[in-house]
């Protein structure tokens, strides 16, 4: 089978989990004999993937036979990074709104232009001014690259990428996969961006399959969107296997006192403003203990000045946004690992963690939760709980063993092999 994959970012260049999810997916799929092309806005350079073509949306060079990954050349040396595809209410102009999109697929009059490719940016550049300006560019681009491409399904991951999957689905008349890796309602609760949640909504209709990370998230895409239960299927995420070996034994500290972990955006979603307030309990039993929040995000400042006013600026670590290497060292090197997030559609992060023998404190509002039985689980905003079990959790470590070993053992069989196998039939779904 031929798949036409439309992503955001690829590693090394992520932001969060979505890159990592997309890479771990597209190797297992590859290993089953699907043929993909996996187009991105724009490879930055260091992108590796020989298992699938990787297209650079800008580089019509990057498209021809498997020669590998090709960085393309004529990218902009200034552009450094995607713009962030989590972007915040207030970081994103409404000047583009959903209908600018779907009008694309109109002609002057108004009537449908079957073949039509929707014109060139307003500003003639690669990126727009704004993040909604990039989601339709990417649109473009991939619309004049579809005839060019030979597969026989589209699938979109993300709400970024869900108006290109339609505009390449219209244009072929190939079938839409969209897979739900988090939705606005996630990142922004009740106060959802209009047009994001309308571009979600555009996806999921003109979809034929939705695939939904978590159980959770399946529930949140039917209540949120106008869609038939039967047509979301859930596909837990994976975890790479490449801590399997070079983690059996934990790296000695150098510190002496125990440390917490939090990984992740530093936004309303996460919620690390609930972990520091657990924090202020914790110490006054474990004077020593060190919370590194590793991550950036538009909450950073404020939680920053919330540290301060509880004056634990001893008691925290705010490394910032870490990746790579980076990341296999921290979850090696700490005591427990803490995911308070208010929605989380999975949680990579926590199989990672698990898979480095560090045992994990996760929300109940979590869909990884799901698939890792053998963790600590609280109630976000159960901030008295969350601090009681993170307290226990250090100071009795035997009382965690078993746990952690019960773990490990989920772990080794939550790879992406079984996600690949159930995303592929879910292709053989919409196919026939």
């Amino acid at each position: 089978m031929k798949v036409l994959m439309l992503g955001w970012e690829y590693p090394p260049h992520i932001t969060g989990g979505l890159g990592t999810a997309c890479e771990g997916l597209t190797m297992a799929l590859a290993r089953g004999g699907v043929d993909i092309s996996f187009v991105v806005p724009a490879l930055l350079g260091g992108e590796r993937a020989p298992h699938m073509t990787l297209i650079d949306s800008w580089d019509e060079q990057s498209m021809p036979a498997r020669s590998g990954v090709r960085a393309a050349s004529n990218v902009s040396s200034h552009i450094k990074t995607l713009f962030g595809c989590y972007a915040r209410e207030e970081e994103v102009e409404n000047r583009l709104l959903l209908g600018e999109i779907e009008s694309e697929l109109e002609d002057e009059e108004g009537e449908s232009a079957e073949g039509a490719i929707p014109k060139k940016s307003p500003k003639g550049s690669r990126y727009g001014g704004n993040m909604m300006e990039e989601v339709y560019g990417f649109s473009q681009r991939v619309a004049q690259l579809v005839g060019k491409l030979d597969f026989d399904l589209i699938h979109a991951h993300d709400w970024m990428t869900y108006p290109a999957g339609v505009v390449a689905s219209r244009l072929t008349g190939k079938p839409l996969v969209t897979h739900v890796h988090s939705l606005e309602y996630d990142r922004s609760g009740q106060s959802v961006h209009p047009t994001i949640h309308g571009i979600e909504r555009l996806g999921i209709e003109n979809s034929g399959a939705v695939i939904a990370v978590s159980g959770y998230t399946r529930s949140v895409v039917i209540d949120q969107h106008p869609v038939e239960g039967e047509r979301v299927f859930v596909v837990h995420n994976g975890v790479s296997g490449k801590y399997r070996r070079s983690l059996r034994k934990k790296v000695e500290k150098k510190q002496r006192g125990k440390t917490v972990l939090f990984l992740g955006r530093i936004t309303f979603q996460k919620g690390p403003d609930y972990l520091v307030d657990a924090a202020s309990r914790v110490v006054r039993h474990i004077p020593d203990v060190k919370f590194v929040i590793a991550g950036t995000g538009d909450m950073l400042p404020q939680l920053v000045g919330r540290v301060s006013d509880l004056g634990l600026q001893n008691h925290f670590d705010f490394p910032g946004f870490l990746s790579g290497p980076d990341v296999e060292r921290m979850m090696r090197q700490a005591d427990l690992y803490v995911m308070p997030s208010v929605s989380e559609p999975f949680g990579i992060s926590a199989l990672e963690a698990i898979s480095c023998d560090t045992p994990c404190l996760i929300s109940k509002q979590s869909g990884v939760g799901e698939v890792l039985r053998h963790a600590l689980r609280v109630d976000f905003w159960d901030v008295n709980r969350m601090a009681d079990l993170m307290i226990n959790a250090l100071l009795y470590p035997s009382m965690c063993y078993e746990m952690v070993r019960n773990a490990s053992r989920e772990a080794q069989r939550l790879r992406w092999g079984p996600a690949a196998r159930r995303t592929l039939e879910v292709y053989r779904s919409v196919v026939s």
